[in-house]
């Protein structure tokens, strides 16, 4: 049987074909395969030695602090735990908040999907800071960055809050699926505060290369929406992507 034509333009599990009443054994065993991968993405622990060894390098300060989720199996029964620090993590942070410019805090956390953040997170740093440091609105003062393991999107609310920070950018580990073990999405949050609804985060999806979303396209959104949520005030639904990639790379 011939591999139907869709098939070229999606990782979607289309036109997979039949045998009698099922898919071929090739199908069915890349199905189990892509099982495994998602379960072990959503399983794994995340050890944070690669992101902190290049940011280190970089000269970007960082912290590592915790949330309240102490394994795994409690970061998916309670996702409660996983918006909230530690009392002593928001301290650190508090004290830490001193050391520099702390107007913009870049966080991340392996969410759903560890294998996102060792896969994508670097690479698209690598990509992202030198694009960053070209921007207006970039005092030549490197913005911090928190390590949140067992962390949820709204941890980084929490974050700001104790950095006094007008604008939160999160990475996270996306929901693992059939498709996609690895792919890394993108919060943007102005003005963030403990409770702050979802409506007023922007997110950018499925950063994820070779399959996904580009390195270089997710930089030009991720600045486009940072340098617009500063100059107007405000984030989530009422600030809209322009996919336009000229618009994009101009200044407003």
């Amino acid at each position: 049987m011939s591999r139907p034509l869709w098939r070229n333009w999606t990782q979607a599990r289309v036109g997979l074909g039949r045998h009698g009443s099922s898919v071929p054994t090739e199908q069915h065993l890349k199905i189990l395969e892509a099982q495994a991968l998602a379960r072990d993405s959503l399983w794994r622990k995340w050890e944070t030695d690669a992101i902190e060894n290049f940011l280190r390098a970089e000269k970007i300060p960082s912290l590592k602090v915790e949330t309240e989720v102490h394994d795994r199996q409690q970061y998916l029964m309670r996702p409660d735990l996983g918006r909230r620090l530690t009392r002593s993590s928001v301290e650190a942070l508090k004290i830490w908040q001193h050391g520099g410019d702390t107007e913009l805090v870049f966080c991340a956390t392996d969410g759903l999907a560890t294998d996102a953040m060792d896969k994508q997170l670097v690479p698209f740093l690598k990509v992202f800071l030198p694009a960053l440091g070209q921007e207006a609105f970039f005092q030549q003062r490197p913005y911090p960055f928190v390590l949140l393991p067992f962390a949820r999107v709204a941890t980084a609310d929490a974050v700001a809050t104790a950095l006094q920070s007008r604008l939160s950018v999160i990475f996270v580990g996306e929901r693992p699926g059939l498709s996609a073990h690895d792919s890394m999405g993108i919060y943007l949050t102005y003005q963030p505060s403990v409770g702050t609804p979802d409506s007023r985060r922007n997110c950018i999806s499925n950063v994820r290369v070779p399959d996904g979303l580009s390195y270089e396209m997710a930089t030009q959104q991720l600045l486009y929406l940072i340098r617009n949520s500063l100059r107007l005030g405000l984030s989530g639904v009422d600030l809209k992507l322009d996919l336009n990639l000229d618009s994009m790379r101009s200044l407003p």
